[in-house]
């Protein structure tokens, strides 16, 4: 036995044995034993395994090195994995892969499930703009181009508003145990609300106008009703034009014309001495030469691109670009556009804003410009809270009377005369009642319009001329001299002026 093996089977208790022990020899024997901690337990060997996510949507593969001589196959890992519970969705390349490169003591996906795909669910395809808004376009100089306004989107007969996209089936899915995944069909939409419109038996899913007119989309509903075309002009001859929708005048309206809708009125030409009223908005494209006697009144706004010796009242805003000589109240705000943007003469109101390039003219021609409630409303509300102690002292007196008829009621059950007195009282009472309700509505009116205007404005961005008058609330001031780039507010109950700052 040479001196090499002598020294792996020494123990280390027997070193002392050899003779003339040298350094190396010392770290050979070392190298040759094993130095484990008492009680140290040898670890088991990974064994092959198939380890699943929790979802079950994947599979991975561990595989320990082979036996020498022997391999694994394909056959044997397709077999291995069923016996661990993979029934599906397996990935033959990446067992092929494992088997031909000899990937072992490392995990790799052999198995993926399908996961399910959500179908898409009914929508409806509109043809139209269902929030449509009124953009202007301006001109070089800032003016406002009313006559590209358009309050009215028309649409023809028989033109395609809607179409119905049916709902997608989604997909079902599997995991890796080939367990069927089920995947919840989205529902249909119902059919399209509102009026005006039709489908063929041919095309179910396709909505198309019943008639030509104005097209409106509100609360997921659309309806479609007629609009009155005037293709014309409007003459003394039409004398009155009476409508319950739309009207669209695409000449001029002369003097002594009455029109009155319930919805919108736009007018391509020039507007005379006529009488307007609309249960919505009036567009005049042009504008309207009054001569005095024209009157508008809409429920909501006024455009124009000039007003002249007009009457205008609209419960909403009026914006033009040059009013003259015409008598203007908003219940909103009043606003002149463009570069000249001129108010000259007359009396405007606006309970929120008026705003302007420039105010009167050279010849100090008298302009009156009031913001903010009017003191007439101030007036109407003392006026309304007198009304209301008025009645409910009439309401107390008749509660006594009340009280004192089913006094003498129970005391006097046979007398029938009786009945009929607490009928007129009964009656009374409830007139009371309802005048009481009426007047409550009322002056929350009044209250909301004062409290609005309590932070209206004058802006003017030019020149304000002498003989112009600035009234905010019920405080007014009258210029002895020209100014300009003003903004006059209330504060504190008073009138106060302020230069406005231009970049």
């Amino acid at each position: 036995m040479d001196r090499k093996e002598e020294l792996n089977l020494l123990e280390l208790n027997q070193l002392d044995q050899l003779e003339n022990l040298q350094i190396d020899e010392l770290l050979q024997a070392l190298g040759n034993w094993e130095f484990l901690p008492e009680n140290y337990e040898v670890p088991e060997k990974i064994q092959t395994h198939v380890r699943m996510t929790e979802d079950e949507m994947e599979a991975w593969l561990y595989l320990t090195p082979p036996e020498e001589g022997q391999s694994y196959s394909k056959e044997g890992i397709m077999k291995f994995l069923d016996e661990n519970g993979v029934k599906a969705g397996f990935i033959s390349s990446n067992i092929s892969a494992m088997i031909k490169k000899e990937v072992y003591e490392r995990e790799i996906l052999v198995a993926r499930g399908v996961r399910p795909e959500a179908g898409d669910s009914g929508y409806f395809e509109y043809f139209f703009d269902r929030e449509p808004k009124i953009i202007p376009r301006y001109r070089e100089d800032g003016s406002v181009d009313y006559s590209s306004f358009n309050v009215l989107q028309n649409i023809q007969r028989d033109e395609i508003i809607a179409e119905y996209h049916p709902a997608s089936k989604g997909k079902a899915g599997y995991n890796v145990k080939g367990k069927f995944i089920a995947q919840k069909q989205p529902g249909e939409l119902g059919l399209l609300k509102g009026r005006g419109f039709y489908r063929k038996s041919d095309e179910p899913t396709v909505y198309r106008a019943l008639t030509g007119g104005k097209i409106e989309y509100k609360n997921d509903s659309i309806n479609i009703e007629s609009t009155h075309v005037i293709e014309g002009n409007v003459t003394a001859v039409h004398g009155r034009i009476e409508f319950y929708g739309d009207i669209l005048v695409k000449g001029n309206v002369e003097s002594g014309v009455l029109i009155r809708t319930a919805k919108s009125l736009t007018i391509n030409g020039n507007v005379e001495a006529a009488t307007i009223y609309a249960g919505g908005d009036v567009v005049l494209r042009r504008g309207i030469q009054g001569a005095g006697k024209a009157k508008i009144f809409a429920k909501g706004n006024v455009y124009a691109e000039f007003i002249e010796h007009a009457g205008v009242e609209a419960l909403g805003s009026v914006k033009a670009n040059v009013i003259m000589n015409s008598f203007v109240e908003a219940e909103k705000s009043v606003i002149l556009t463009g570069k000249k943007g001129m108010l000259i003469g007359g009396y405007t109101h606006a309970t929120e804003a008026f705003e302007s390039v420039t105010a009167g003219n050279e010849a100090e021609v008298k302009t009156v410009i009031h913001v903010g409630s009017k003191p007439e409303l101030i007036e109407k509300k003392k006026s309304l809270v007198q009304s209301e102690q008025y009645l409910k002292e009439e309401l107390a007196n008749l509660v006594r009377e009340l009280y004192q008829i089913k006094k003498l009621m129970r005391e006097n059950p046979d007398v029938e005369i009786l009945q009929g007195e607490l009928k007129k009282v009964m009656s009374k009472r409830n007139d009371l009642v309802r005048r009481m309700e009426t007047l409550k509505e009322e002056y929350q009116k009044v209250e909301e319009n004062i409290e609005r205007g309590k932070s209206a404005y004058i802006k003017i961005n030019g020149s304000i001329y002498r003989g112009t008058t600035v009234c905010v609330g019920t405080n007014q001031h009258e210029l002895k001299n020209g100014t300009c780039y003003m903004r006059y507010t209330n504060l504190d109950g008073r009138l106060t002026s302020t230069v406005i700052v231009r970049n």
